[in-house]
């Protein structure tokens, strides 16, 4: 199974998921208002993850401005569009390099507090944001000098908004002192997610083995869920339940990106495009269900011709060859051009083998029943 530092991540997912209302019953209520067609089928995929949340809001109270603080999304990357940079994944940022699986909080709190200066202004300048204000390559030169009231300036001086300039600062002027906070934020949701463990364990076992097959995960994800993320020539994936149905990329400098997968973003993404391509292809059919028109299409399939040869072929009118046509042409089967004062048409193969290769795929992919 795909899994790193597991489940202290996925307790600050959750936590993250909560705070900036992004969490599995949020993405229901949004199915709901704008999507109630497949309400019912999006919920069943759902259900490890509602489940989940349901299990941990019974224990957990999550009131208090300290959630807001370490987990709302107030440092995004303008170059990577799922990343996350909040103030717990900075203070936690590159665990896997340090940990095992099977290492607890304490263990984290442990390794955190024996860092040395020069590894804590290291870890902060992994960070997005403070990376893209390093266009001069000052940060190393920093680092090396071990310069920490140049750091301090330079965090000051990131075209960011103020308040983020601070919080910056905050954090690793009193980086000991945050990271107690947050481990004690943290470990009543681990010790939580490690008591439910049963209600999604199949459903990440199931997501670490899709992606265990994928050679090409940067090709994969472009292709499957339109998402562009940046090159590296490794990556380091990992399957979450707390953000089920996204993907969240977290780039550090010469190490290779962590890229959090919701365990039912598969799922998801297969039923939204099935209900989409379902439409599509009914639309097509739809274009093709005429007698004439599958004459006219068989007919142009064998070489170009104008309307009045169709019509007098066929024996149907010019118009009723115009009428045709436009349904064809408007569902790209086939192509008009005006040729020495006549229309001429012609069948767009490309298009039909498409089609044809669309009605294959959709057929082989999972279905969903419609309640």
């Amino acid at each position: 199974m795909i899994k790193y530092y597991y489940p202290i991540v996925d307790a600050m997912m959750y936590l993250a998921s909560v705070v900036n209302e992004e969490s599995a019953k949020a993405l229901v209520a949004d199915l709901e208002a704008n999507k109630p067609d497949i309400l019912a089928e999006a919920t069943k995929i759902l259900r490890p993850a509602l489940d989940l949340e349901a299990e941990l809001e019974k224990t957990l109270h999550l009131d208090g401005l300290n959630y807001d603080f370490y987990f709302q999304h107030d440092m995004h990357s303008r170059d990577l569009a799922t990343s996350t940079s909040s103030a717990a994944f900075i203070l936690l940022a590159n665990l896997k390099e340090c940990i095992t699986e099977t290492s607890g909080l304490d263990d984290v709190l442990a390794l955190r507090h024996n860092l040395t200066r020069r590894e804590r202004m290291s870890l902060f300048s992994s960070n997005d944001l403070v990376d893209q204000g390093n266009e001069d390559n000052r940060l190393q030169s920093i680092i090396e000098r071990d310069d920490e009231q140049a750091f301090i300036a330079f965090l000051n001086s990131l075209k960011a908004p103020a308040p983020l300039r601070r919080k910056l600062v905050n954090l690793y002027q009193n980086f000991d002192e945050h990271v107690s906070k947050l481990i004690d934020l943290l470990r009543p949701v681990v010790d939580a997610l490690t008591a439910n463990e049963s209600i999604y364990r199949d459903s990440v076992r199931r997501a670490s083995q899709q992606i265990s097959k994928i050679t090409d995960l940067r090709k994969f994800i472009k292709e499957r869920y339109g998402i562009v993320m940046p090159y590296f020539e490794t990556y380091s994936p990992y399957i979450t339940v707390s953000e089920p149905s996204s993907i969240t990329v977290h780039a550090m400098d010469n190490i290779a990106p962590d890229i959090f997968i919701g365990a039912c973003i598969n799922d998801i993404t297969t039923l939204l495009s099935n209900r989409r391509e379902c439409s599509r292809l009914v639309t097509s059919f739809k274009a093709l269900a005429d007698d004439n028109r599958m004459d006219i299409l068989h007919c142009l399939c064998t070489r170009p011709s104008y309307g009045l040869e169709l019509a007098e072929l066929l024996n149907i009118s010019a118009p009723a060859v115009s009428y045709h046509m436009n349904k064809l042409a408007l569902n790209g089967f086939v192509d008009i051009k005006l040729d020495g004062g006549k229309l001429y048409y012609t069948s767009n193969m490309d298009n039909i083998d498409a089609f044809l290769d669309s009605v294959k795929a959709f057929l082989r992919t999972p279905y969903f029943p419609k309640e």
